[in-house]
């Protein structure tokens, strides 16, 4: 067989050694005889590898050779695995693996967009079809009741006034709302105090405190303690209420009998009208009740014979009308009950005639002579008022 190996000369022998390997051998051989001859032994190894591997076991075999002089001169028939020192990137995927088998939780930098997940939040303008956890910063507004003062203040009002009259801006109720309201006094959260003012606001308002001879502090900035004819205990509760002898036009407003502290109520010597209040039963400190020369009319309320620490009772000199309730005999601290100068019909029951304390009984004759012997004639002074006749 002719050598295959390179003429000492290095230049490879081509013409001859092709003729006799053709005679001899098949065009395979012929053809690895040639390569051999223009390219070395590096040639026939490409040309094998590339039988059996093709073009990338060619390029894996070319890279071993140049990155790894050191090894065997013996080609391997497997091509090389490990990657090229290059600085140019291969068009080739690489056949080495990954260093790390879990994903890359940094975003691709790829402008394609990736079909799985990615683990870091999207810089995308694009709103997210998964619902936010983040609090909405909607501007719409909530549906949740707001308890401003005005709706607190509303709350403690209707715990003594109808709703109607609250509403109704020309009523008492609804002027002495909007004052509470928008007081300057600003009564913060002490709702007895709130509930106060407002009562004394609607005793101005239905009695026409404008029009008062004296009002002094009034609806002002000062603390309701200190308005004209107030008094109030060392808690700043109201417990005297007597604007007599004032001018007070109007009506009693029934919101006067939630003022639970009273012990003092005079309205003497007014122009008040309309009926006696029955809220004014309510008043379970009352000592003192004077209601006299006004011109209230209607009857006399049972439910004053609640009162049980009522001791003066003054109606006189009203419009009164109908019989004397039987139940101001349950009065037992009455000292002086006035009833004359009205226009009431019937007698006077037992029960009132002997009340322990009564020292004084005062009604008009026709009561007199209907009541049981005595009762009168007894009690009132015959000076004043002579039932014989």
């Amino acid at each position: 067989m002719p050598s295959l190996t390179p003429s000492s000369s290095g230049q490879p022998s081509s013409e001859p050694t092709v003729i006799y390997v053709y005679a001899q051998w098949d065009p395979v051989s012929v053809c690895t005889a040639i390569v051999y001859a223009k390219f070395g032994a590096v040639g026939v190894i490409a040309a094998v590898v590339y039988a059996k591997f093709g073009a990338v076991g060619v390029i894996a075999a070319v890279i071993n050779a140049q990155c790894d002089p050191s090894e065997s001169a013996q080609p391997s028939s497997m091509p090389s695995l490990v990657p090229s020192e290059s600085s140019q990137p291969s068009s080739m995927p690489s056949l080495v693996p990954s260093e790390s088998s879990m994903p890359s939780v940094t975003p691709s930098e790829s402008a394609q967009p990736s079909s799985m997940p990615s683990l870091v939040p999207s810089e995308s303008s694009q709103p997210s079809s998964m619902p936010s956890v983040t609090p909405s910063e909607s501007a719409q507004p909530s549906t949740m009741p707001s308890f401003t003062r005005a709706t607190k203040i509303m709350n403690l009002l209707l715990t003594v006034s109808s709703e109607g009259a609250l509403d109704d801006e020309d009523s008492p109720q609804g002027k002495a709302k909007l004052w509470v309201t928008t007081s300057p006094l600003q009564p913060g959260e002490d709702n007895d105090q709130i509930i106060q003012q407002y009562i004394l606001a609607v005793f101005y308002y239905a009695t026409n405190g404008d029009g008062w001879t004296k009002k002094e502090g009034w609806l002002g900035s000062s603390n309701e303690c200190d308005w004209y004819r107030v008094d109030c205990n060392g808690s700043g509760v109201v417990t005297d209420l007597e604007p007599y002898d004032n001018n007070l036009v109007g009506s009693i407003p029934s919101e006067v009998g939630s003022l639970d502290s009273l012990r003092m109520l005079s309205f003497r010597r007014n122009q008040l009208t309309g009926g006696i209040p029955t809220e004014l039963g309510e008043l379970g400190s009352l000592q003192y009740l004077y209601l006299y020369d006004n011109q209230l009319t209607g009857g006399i309320p049972t439910e004053l014979g609640g009162l049980g620490s009522l001791q003066y009772l003054f109606l006189n000199g009203n419009q009164l009308t109908g019989g004397i309730p039987t139940e101001l005999g349950e009065l037992g601290s009455l000292v002086i009950l006035s009833l004359a100068g009205n226009q009431l019909t019937g007698g006077i029951d037992d029960g009132i005639c002997d009340l322990p304390r009564l020292f004084l009984l005062e009604a008009d004759c026709e009561v007199c002579n209907a009541s049981p012997a005595n009762c009168c004639s007894e009690l009132i002074d015959d000076d004043q008022l002579d039932c014989s006749e």
